[in-house]
């Protein structure tokens, strides 16, 4: 697959994430679709991971853009929980802790999937 062709795969997906998150917080599916949390957590790392791989791959060595790809992932992922966090988009104080920690690790999985397919495309 070559780099425009990836990149237009990336649009396509950040787009239907997005279409996703806006039908989750009109429906409450956050709330009440407890695997839909998940879902959109891995689905977001797969995507961020694949957008720093597609940035940074011509320009250093494959295992320094690996890192640095699931780097950049883990870091947008914290400011994403700092700001649920700061705009009260918990789903209970006693939980959160729990919660940030199972989002982290999704986000970590979609970051390994998208380590996965990129490897197997090179």
């Amino acid at each position: 697959m070559n780099r425009t062709t990836y990149v237009a795969m990336l649009g396509a997906l950040a787009f239907l994430w997005l279409v996703l998150h806006l039908l989750a917080l009109k429906f409450y599916f956050y709330w009440t679709l407890a695997p839909f949390d998940a879902l959109m957590h891995m689905l977001g790392g797969f995507i961020l991971t694949s957008f720093f791989l597609s940035l940074w791959w011509a320009h250093m060595s494959q295992v320094a853009v690996k890192i640095l790809s699931v780097f950049g992932m883990l870091i947008l992922a914290v400011l994403w929980e700092l700001i649920e966090y700061a705009t009260g988009n918990t789903f209970t104080v006693s939980l959160y802790t729990v919660d940030t920690i199972l989002d982290f690790l999704w986000n970590g999985i979609g970051g390994i999937l998208a380590l996965l397919y990129v490897s197997r495309l090179s």
